[in-house]
């Protein structure tokens, strides 16, 4: 069963060399730890190709998600796209081993348990009880290869196939060994449909279709609402080799000739490792423990799960059906990002290391906009009007600015201007509201709801729609852009000192209560949303007084009791309450709004209170275990954060391509630069306070360096030290520059 880690072993035993790739530091497993009301993660033990355009989990009973570390009964080994617990699945179907022949009798589900599971990014393998049979599943970028082996004296099995809800269609045919079919549950309707091909090594001793309703022996068809499919095997092993596509069953078989040419499953996970490792050593460590290693490169294997990639090979290149207007187009296009969330850290670290991905994404994004109209906000797969704000300006910008390959200019700024300057639609979002942002210079919360958060976020949202226009060449728009971006000002209450809900005719919402959760705040409260303009942190700092009062209200952020009027929120206030982040103050990680707060000390000139926090964060509310990742993953943005903070940089205002300095949680960090450079964070002594810096050889008193700084190679080396030294980093000459 466990044949990777066999070979491991025996090449350890056989060389006397440790077996330390770093895709053996991964575990799925974390982040699959949730209840109802707990989020740590919502992840499943995903086993799927970097950026692959379908991932595969083992599907527990009950709970919330697909996989409940907690439940103790598989029901199947499932393809899926749910990219987030609060999302839904699409083009998603399941396989499950059972034993003897299918009946309405037959139990579907199986007892298991943790300590007869493996789970890696390339294979997921369990032994489930009840019907005695080892499973393997090994992941392609398309599609996957399954065994399911019985012990002997169990007799033979079935394999049941579940094309699961929405309109879907089974075909079988026997003397071809092989079950075809699709599955077209999505918003986007009956065709959108995801198509798969799947072929047996054996001969199928009996077959048939079923429905919930009733099991049909000798059908070679059936559609409808929920349909399946089911093969009886002649042995105690068969292996499944599949393919699925977006395109046709025709594509289909094309992915599964190039991806599965055979039925090798160790063969298949070799393949599967190997695309792993060349993904995750990008960055090679030294030092620190090794659960702070197994957290490190579990949340890097996070980071390059999504988004989905939705292209195949096609006649002139990449290919793919688009979900907006359900053509197939030449390119490419993704789904399953949720950019309120990814623009913070995910977006700016694919760009730094993943350039080709965040070409693709881009490009992505801007095919969306040709054929939908708009910019997506939240793709799954086609827009789903979810979270507030016009974030493909951030991702576009950020790219830009990192001066990732592939993105037309020109095309960027058109559909940028359209989000900053039209008014949206239902089905688009866009901006909501936008025509009182433009006349008053703000969202008035007497008008819709969620007014004061969304005039932060399109105040960014300018910022980098700015930026696209100035390197398209608009220097009048630019200019325009750069001073609306600055229009957190109008929501800004002096008088509290905190942004508030303001209504149409200038008043200030009453009574105001910097607890309260929901309108005019979403997913959060006054306090989260302080310091919501890292777009303008000069100017945030000058209407508070300057950086000494700054500092003061981060100080107070983070030792303010972390008491909640939870208005409409009470899952997520009773989620923070359980995880325990009284020690934090109203400093809320498990949720994006607050996650560059942190590094702000560096431009107020404390920036050990910077090292002291993002320290704690990294080494507390992380951590290797199935409860893992504090709060919802959010696609990705969780694990940046921890990788990006952990690596001792991170970047407080994407589209502006610099990075304020933390504290490494290493020793020596090694990126392996697409450019072929490398850029390394070194550090001598310990503690989490930087004593002294160089960079290059150059004594070095900035809390923050640039891209350019980074991707010409070199080394950051910082000498460490258990208490802080005030004096590094700390004039005003020496703070990262204000975006504006």
């Amino acid at each position: 069963m466990r044949k990777i880690v066999f070979l491991a072993s025996c090449l350890l035993a056989f060389t006397g060399v440790a077996f330390a790739d770093p895709v053996d530091d991964v575990n799925p497993l974390v982040g699959s730890d949730n209840t109802a009301a707990v989020s740590h993660g919502n992840t499943y033990p995903a086993a799927a190709w970097p950026f692959g355009m379908i991932e595969w989990t083992p599907q527990t009973a009950g709970g919330p998600g697909l996989y409940q570390y907690r439940s103790n009964q598989i029901i199947g080994f499932r393809g899926t796209h749910k990219p987030s617990l609060w999302m839904d699945d699409y083009g998603c179907f399941s396989l499950m081993p059972v034993a003897g022949a299918l009946s309405r009798q037959t139990v579907r589900s199986s007892h298991f348990s943790h300590d007869q599971e493996s789970a890696h990014p390339y294979e997921y393998q369990c032994h489930l009880d009840d019907s005695n049979v080892d499973a393997t599943v090994v992941p392609t970028q398309h599609g996957a290869l399954m065994e399911f082996a019985w012990a002997p004296g169990n007799g033979t099995g079935s394999v049941l196939l579940d094309a699961q809800g929405g309109s879907s269609t089974v075909e079988v045919h026997p003397e071809a060994r092989e079950i075809v079919g699709y599955n077209a549950g999505s918003q986007i309707g009956p065709d959108y449909r995801c198509y798969f091909v799947m072929q047996f090594d054996t001969p199928m001793a009996a077959w048939g279709t079923w429905q919930p309703v009733g099991i049909y022996d000798g059908s070679l068809h059936r559609e409808g609402d929920h349909v399946g499919a089911f093969m009886r095997c002649w042995g105690l092993t068969v292996r499944v080799r599949m393919a699925t596509s977006f395109i046709s069953v025709e594509q289909a078989r094309k992915n599964l000739a190039a991806e599965v040419p055979d039925f090798d499953v160790a063969a298949a996970a070799v393949r599967a490792r190997s695309a792993w490792n060349q993904a995750l050593s990008r960055v090679d460590l030294e030092g620190g423990t090794p659960a702070w290693r197994r957290t490190f490169y579990t949340a890097m294997y996070r980071t390059l799960l999504l988004p989905h990639m939705l292209a195949e090979p096609g006649p002139q290149g990449p290919a793919y059906r688009s979900p907006y207007d359900l053509k197939v187009h030449d390119g490419w296009m993704i789904a399953n990002c949720g950019f309120w969330d990814t623009y913070r850290t995910e977006i700016p670290w694919l760009c730094i290391m993943y350039p080709q991905q965040a070409s693709h994404l881009c490009q992505g994004l801007l095919n969306a906009y040709q054929q939908g109209g708009w910019l997506p906000k939240w793709p799954n797969p086609n827009e789903t009007n979810v979270m507030i704000g016009s974030h493909s300006d951030a991702v576009l910008a950020e790219a830009l600015a990192l001066h990732v390959p592939g993105i037309d200019v020109v095309k960027a700024f058109q559909a940028a201007w359209k989000d900053a300057t039209t008014q949206g639609d239902l089905a688009s979002g866009a901006r909501e509201g936008l025509e009182y942002y433009q006349s008053l210079g703000y969202l008035p919360t007497d008008r819709m709801v969620e007014a004061t958060s969304r005039t932060l976020e399109y105040a960014y949202d300018d910022y980098c729609v700015g930026q696209i226009a100035r390197a398209a060449g608009h220097d009048a728009e630019y200019r325009m852009l750069s001073a609306r971006a600055r229009n957190y000002r109008n929501v800004f209450d002096p008088q509290s000192a905190f942004m508030r809900g303001r209504n149409k005719d200038g008043s200030w919402q009453s009574p105001f209560d910097p607890l309260a959760w929901g309108s005019p705040f979403t997913e959060g409260c006054a306090w989260h949303y302080l310091f919501s303009a890292q777009q303008d942190v000069a100017g945030l700092m000058a209407l508070m007084g300057g950086p000494a009062p700054f500092a003061a209200r981060l100080d107070a952020l983070f030792s303010t009791p972390p008491e909640y009027h939870v208005g409409a929120y009470h899952r997520v206030i009773h989620e923070m309450r359980e995880l325990g982040l009284v020690h934090m103050g109203q400093y809320a990680h498990n949720n994006e709004p607050v996650q560059h707060d942190i590094y702000l000390f560096d431009y107020a000139g404390q920036p050990w209170k910077t090292q002291y926090w993002a320290h704690r964060a990294v080494t507390e509310l992380y951590s290797d275990r199935p409860d893992g990742i504090l709060g919802d993953e959010d696609t990705g943005q969780m694990s940046a954060w921890y990788v990006m903070s952990a690596l001792g940089f991170y970047p407080v205002c994407p589209g502006q391509p610099i990075y304020a300095v933390g504290s490494p949680l290493f020793s020596r960090a090694v990126l392996h630069l697409p450019n072929s450079k490398d850029f390394t964070v070194s550090t001598a002594g310990s503690g989490p306070y930087i004593q002294s810096a160089t960079l290059d050889g150059t004594p070095w008193t900035h809390p923050w360096f640039s891209q350019d700084d980074l991707s010409k190679g070199g080394e950051l080396h910082l000498v460490m030290g258990p208490r802080p030294n005030r004096d590094w980093g700390n004039a005003p000459e020496d703070a990262p520059p204000s975006a504006l």
